[in-house]
């Protein structure tokens, strides 16, 4: 079998006089916009936008820390692809009465044959 170099989960390539190692770039983060709050059984909650290597991202976190964060969207193209997807969230949360996101698949299955 040729020597050949492959990357999995547990091997990286090794870095050769040919092929030095990559250079470990750090990401470009932008500023944290809130997008809009809401309350929920568990309490209140906080939609942010952040730019993250150019991408967009929505994220629903606690207002308080100690609960979970939720990364709601990731690659966000438009402000009205945003704002849709703030409106639906939102709407989701005021109805569920919790972060649309707590929800599990085994949750949504048992909703769905019920």
């Amino acid at each position: 079998m040729p020597d050949t170099p492959t990357t999995d989960r547990r091997h990286t390539v090794k870095p050769t006089p040919d092929r030095p190692a990559p250079k470990r770039r750090t990401p470009v983060i932008g500023k944290r916009t809130e997008l809009a709050r809401y309350t929920v059984a568990e309490g209140e909650r906080i939609l942010y936008s952040q730019r993250i290597d150019g991408l967009t991202r929505i994220l629903d976190r606690p207002a308080t820390p100690g609960r979970r964060a939720y990364l709601v969207e990731d690659g966000v193209q438009s402000t009205e692809e945003l704002d849709a997807i703030v409106g639906d969230y939102l709407e989701q949360a005021q109805r569920m009465n919790m972060p649309p996101l707590a929800i599990t698949l085994a949750d949504r299955h048992q909703d769905a044959i019920a």
